[in-house]
Formats: C-alpha cells, structure tokens, sequence
C-alpha cells in the first residue's frame, strides 16, 4: 500500500510541473496575444491588473495552461503549469 502511495505522488509531480517562461515578462499584451491567439479567459483583478489564461496541446489528461498578468498593457508576470512535456510544446518558439 505504501508504494502504491508513493507511486501515485510521483506521477502527481510529474503532472504538476512549471515551466519558466518569464522571458514573457516586459512583453506586451499585444505580442501575446499575436502568439498564443484569444485567450480562454481574461479577468480583470480588483487592483486593475488583467489575468489572461491561455490553454494549450491538450492530449487526453495531460494538459499545459498558462497565465499572464498585465498592467498597463505589459506582462508583469507569467507562468506555465501542467505537463511539462506539453508545455515545452506550447512554448517552442
């Protein structure tokens, strides 16, 4: 029962991987947008920064999303969360 616990957290952890995509930061919200087309969903915050998610290279559960946060019309922060494997192909340049 113990390794079967311990099996079950490390495929957790390979599921639940960020990868670092800050090169995003100082970008416009136009470039990101050109990039990754209409986000998901975009929430404007209650300090007036804007939250963008885009959803990307979905195969069956392994799934990669990615949120940025923008001022005045530039990434101030991002982040990729999910299989790591897709969002290295969500990412590629």
């Amino acid at each position: 029962m113990r390794v079967i616990g311990l099996l079950c957290l490390g495929l957790l952890a390979g599921c639940a991987n960020q990868l670092d995509i800050s090169h995003w930061n100082g970008a416009s919200r136009d470039d990101v947008i050109l990039r990754y087309g209409a986000p998901v969903a975009e929430v404007t915050l209650s300090d007036g920064r804007t939250m963008m998610e885009f959803d990307g290279f979905t195969t069956g559960a392994w799934k990669c999303s990615t949120r940025f946060i923008v001022k005045n019309g530039v990434v101030v922060a991002s982040e990729a969360v999910g299989n790591y494997g897709q969002c290295l192909k969500m990412h590629r340049d």
